[in-house]
This record gives C-alpha cells, sequence and structure tokens, in this order.
C-alpha cells in the first residue's frame, strides 16, 4: 500500500509523489513522538467554522454502525459455536473499546465545532491532543478510520521531499 501526492494525481505536478504506507505510519509515529518528547509544538491555530468537523464526524459515525456489525458477528459467531466463550469475551471487550475511542473522538470533535472560532488554544492543549492521538495509533485495536481521523484532527499536511529524503509534519489546531 502507498500514499500518493493529491497534486500528482490531479497533474499538478510531475516527479516521485509516493510513499509506503509503512514508512509513511512509521514516520507519523516518529513525528508525535519527538514532538511529546520535546515538549513543545508549532502549530497552526485554523480558525473552525461551525460546519469543521463534520466530515470526520460522518466518517467516525460511519465506523460506529460498522462496531455494530462486527458485535452481530461475533455473537453470531459464539451462538454458532466457531469461538469459545474465552474469544467472545475478548473481543467484545476489544469491541467495546473501539466503541468508546470512536464515541470519544466524536465528543471531542463536536467539542472543536462548538467553540469559538476566536479560541486559540495553548500549546499545553495541543501536546495533549498529540500524546491522545499517539496512543490511538500505538493501539493495534483501534481500526484505520479512528486512526486516520485522530490524524487529520491534529496534523494540517505532510510534505514529502524525495530528493531530500525528508517529511515534513504541519500541526494546527
Amino acid at each position: 500500500d502507498t500514499f500518493v501526492c493529491w497534486k500528482y494525481t490531479k497533474g499538478m505536478h510531475n516527479g516521485p509523489a509516493s510513499i509506503s504506507s509503512r514508512k509513511a505510519e512509521s514516520a507519523v509515529l516518529a513525528s508525535l513522538h519527538s514532538v511529546i518528547e520535546a515538549g513543545t509544538v508549532e502549530f497552526e491555530h485554523i480558525r473552525k467554522q461551525p460546519s469543521d468537523g463534520t466530515d470526520e464526524i460522518s466518517i467516525l459515525d460511519a465506523a460506529l454502525a460498522r462496531v455494530a456489525v462486527k458485535e452481530s458477528r461475533i455473537r453470531e459467531a459464539y451462538e454458532s459455536g466457531i469461538d469459545t466463550l474465552e474469544e467472545y469475551r475478548d473481543n467484545k471487550l476489544r469491541i467495546a473499546n473501539e466503541r468508546q475511542e470512536l464515541l470519544a473522538e466524536i465528543e471531542r470533535l463536536k467539542g472543536l465545532a462548538a467553540s469559538t472560532p476566536d479560541d486559540v488554544p495553548s500549546e499545553e492543549e495541543v501536546l495533549n491532543r498529540i500524546k491522545d492521538v499517539y496512543s490511538l495509533l500505538s493501539d493495534p485495536d483501534v481500526s484505520y478510520d479512528v486512526k486516520g481521523a485522530a490524524v487529520r484532527s491534529i496534523i494540517s499536511d505532510i510534505v514529502v521531499d524525495q530528493t531530500k529524503k525528508e517529511i515534513h509534519f504541519h500541526y494546527y489546531a
């Protein structure tokens, strides 16, 4: 799997325009970790319009619907004798955790949308958000939908410089 630059797909530039998903994921985690370790972050404050976050909220709502389907499937697997009681219990706990993470992220996004446009978060608040995102990304039981929405909630864009072999992250709040 690879990520491809949207400008390249629109014909806006030539040259190398992709990065493997493994490298991109590692780079995101490394950037978040270095920000957390440094205890400081440069970020751009983007004034939120009341409708901001609705796309991410709809993605998370769709992920919640998939969680309900997963719950139904693990129950069917247990009732059919495919899964043991222990497997059913473990799966149910994993899915309950995923549901809680989705609901927490939805509430956070709704809170951002409800805040006034002039609310500039402190660096400490942004660092706390980055720590939360890092925790989500480090959890193998969290779905890619949740992880993607979490990353998009703190990183406005990622610039890959293929010639210098560098990746730059632009944080926002």
